[in-house]
């Protein structure tokens, strides 16, 4: 009794559908559905052999983050993911990392120096801004190196803790952006450099 009543409801239901798209579009559609059934085994037996590899000794994942608090909480998680999936972990990769290029001493009287240096021509008042705003800026670079510095040194120190050999590498924040071959293939030097040596 169920079934002839399910039966007459599924019965309706096709001839609404008939209805408003026809027969033939409501034939092909099913059909189209239907595909997708005998396309399953094969989506699964790939995704499986999918993960064989991603999980084999030959590979290994890179996670890469910068030295701004939020994206490295994130590339936590990403590890902790890759953990948790049985995924091999290569490396934290911290990207665009400013280092200091002058000491606090330098810094002191730098416009004093650049206006020593500087050619005894031109307007000398200038002269002077320019040398001044050359030494305000090289003292907030300096502190954003500082900065950039104990961040690395706070999150080897958070990856070390976890106990799996993560290691955690450095890479410079470059002159201009990486939007050709030449600095792509330096960038790639620096990393392969870093991840020979261990790390940073």
């Amino acid at each position: 009794r169920f079934g002839l009543g399910f039966l007459k409801v599924n019965t309706f239901i096709m001839r609404g559908l008939n209805k408003f798209v026809g027969a033939d579009m409501f034939l092909n559609v099913l059909e189209f559905v239907q595909s997708f059934h005998e396309m399953y085994a094969g989506f699964k037996q790939r995704a499986a052999r999918v993960k064989e590899i991603l999980r084999s000794p030959d590979v290994s994942f890179l996670v890469v983050t910068s030295t701004d608090g939020a994206a490295i909480d994130e590339a936590a998680f990403f590890h902790d993911q890759l953990k948790r999936s049985g995924m091999p972990f290569g490396a934290l990769l911290v990207n665009r990392v400013r280092t200091a290029h002058l000491g606090g001493d330098e810094l002191d009287g730098l416009a004093e120096h650049i206006l020593e240096i500087a050619p005894k021509i031109g307007d000398h008042a200038a002269l002077e801004r320019v040398a001044k705003v050359a030494e305000e800026a090289a003292r907030d670079w300096h502190v954003l190196a500082q900065v950039d510095r104990q961040r690395i040194a706070e999150v080897t120190r958070r990856f070390e803790e976890r106990g799996d050999g993560a290691r955690v590498v450095t890479v410079p924040l470059f002159e201009r952006d990486i939007h050709d071959i030449g600095t792509l293939a330096r960038y790639a030097e620096i990393v392969a450099d870093a991840l020979a040596r261990g790390g940073s």
